[in-house]
């Protein structure tokens, strides 16, 4: 069952809906305790509780909602809890910009069960030039791969500016680039000293320069 069915058949035992994030902690924080108390469960904002109706978190504001939700649970709830707080569908709108940004025809978007998609993408213009297959001059690709990983690493730094404690995982799901692609970028800024992590699975980044 995807996601979307998910919602559409309604909150259970492990899923509950929360058209915002209540100004009342303990309005929410109390689901959280019962799912981490029982076997785990799902609390979705940007659901309309009676309606089903997804009306999501505004764009500029995922961020911080989801800082300010991971900071509610962490100092709240005793014994401590470790949330995975994930922003759902914001990394797919990215996609969608950054192939217009680069002239790349649109992406494909395919749902799947279990709560997974697939996102196909479709060679095409890149900065002016056609895609090459990889028996072109080995000079250029080597300068194409360098702005490539510039601009990787321009879209993890200002992801982790607006939000320290995105996890590998939310930032892959949140950027256009894949896990494999974050960590790598993550293990180079931290080498030259642009970044660096404080605190252990629980902790943040902090951007140095």
């Amino acid at each position: 069952m995807t996601l979307l069915e998910e919602i559409q058949s309604g909150e259970n035992a492990a899923l509950e809906f929360k058209e915002a994030r209540p100004k009342d902690y303990l309005k929410f924080t109390k689901t959280v305790v019962a799912f981490a108390n029982g076997k785990g469960g799902r609390l979705i904002f940007g659901i309309e509780d009676g309606t089903r109706n997804i009306v999501g978190i505004p764009k500029d504001k995922v961020f911080s909602e989801m800082d300010a939700i991971v900071n509610v649970i962490t100092e709240t709830c005793t014994p401590p809890i470790s949330p995975d707080v994930e922003g759902w569908g914001g990394g797919v709108s990215r996609y969608f910009e950054k192939c217009a940004e680069l002239g790349l025809p649109q992406p494909k978007v395919e749902e799947l069960d279990g709560g997974f998609f697939r996102v196909t993408f479709y060679r095409g213009l890149l900065r002016g030039k056609v895609v090459r297959d990889g028996n072109e001059d080995n000079r250029e690709d080597n300068e194409d791969n360098r702005e490539d990983n510039e601009d990787n690493e321009t879209l993890v730094r200002d992801a982790i500016v607006h939000n320290p404690h995105l996890t590998v995982r939310q930032l892959a799901a949140d950027l256009p680039i894949s896990k494999a692609t974050v960590e790598r970028v993550l293990k180079s800024l931290q080498k030259v000293g642009s970044l660096r992590r404080v605190g252990g699975t629980r902790g943040h980044w902090e951007v140095l320069k």
